[in-house]
Order: C-alpha cells, then structure tokens, then sequence
C-alpha cells in the first residue's frame, strides 16, 4: 500500500511540476481577484492531473538516486509532498470567498493573512488560517522529514557502492 500511495504522490509531483509552481512554490496574491469558480476549475484539473504522472515520477526519481542526483532527487520529493496541496489551494481560496465571516474571508495572497494593502479589505478568515498555520505547516515537516530520508538513503547508497567498489 505504501508503494502505491508513494507512487501517486510522485506522479502528481512530476505532473505539478510540468504544470507549475507548486503549493511551496505558488506566488503571491496569485488567487486576487480570482473567482470562486475558475478557482474550483483549476483545483479539479490540478486534482485530476497528480494521479497522471505516476510512471514517470518513479522513473525519474529512480534514476536520480540511482545516479548519485540528490539534488534532483531531493526536489522530486519536495515536489510529491507538495503536489496534494498544490492541488487542493485553489478550492480552499475558492471556499473562504463564498463562506461567510469569521469561517470565510482571504485576502488573496497565499502567505499572509493580514487585510490592506495590495491585498484588500479582506482578512483571512478561520479557514484559511487553518490552512497557513496547520496544513502548510504540516506539509513542510512532511518535506523535511522525507528529504531527511532520502539523505539517509542516499548515506546507505553511498556505502553500499563504496563496499562493493573494489580496492585497488
């Protein structure tokens, strides 16, 4: 079961990949002046293209680590944790628009939940508040601790090779 649930994560990371930034990567006030619907369009596309790329994830993150590309591997691996996210953004700025207050509200921008400036009147509400202090929080200990993996991987991978290297 883990294997396929890895698998998945990382198609939907090669796929958010080819598509675009990233919920790690998106830009700010990247939702201002969006509507609720487009917002729901782009979610579902995004949802529907991260099970999609599932046989070139595995092979690209296989062949990144077997070739000693941590730095590639690494950032294959920020990109699967990062994909559901990515996904899903788009339908939660989409909810807290049409919520009412305190559960809805959002200023737009992805990163901060003030009101003014470039980003409006608009407050964050709880639910987006829940989504920047929670879920993002979440997802990046999620991308920390898998990076922290595959470096140990790689550690083991390392001294495997160097065991069966032959001494001169």
């Amino acid at each position: 079961m883990k294997k396929i649930i890895v698998a998945g994560l990382l198609g939907g990371a090669i796929t958010a990949s080819f598509l675009g930034a990233g919920a790690a990567n998106a830009s700010h006030d990247e939702y201002v002046g969006v509507k609720p619907g487009p917002l729901v369009t782009i979610s579902a596309q995004r949802v529907v293209s991260l099970p999609g790329g599932q046989i070139q994830a595995l092979s690209a993150a296989n062949k990144a680590f077997l070739a000693g590309d941590d730095k590639t591997a690494n950032a294959i691996l920020g990109d699967v944790v990062d994909g559901p996210q990515w996904a899903i953004d788009p339908a939660i700025e989409a909810a807290a628009q049409v919520l009412p207050k305190p559960i809805g509200g959002t200023n737009g921008d992805s990163y901060t939940p003030e009101a003014g400036g470039t980003h409006g009147p608009e407050a964050d509400g709880t639910l987006m508040q829940f989504r920047n202090n929670q879920l993002l929080k979440a997802r990046d200990t999620n991308r920390k601790n898998v990076q922290a993996g595959a470096a140990n991987a790689a550690k083991v991978r390392d001294a495997v090779k160097a065991a069966l290297t032959p001494k001169k």
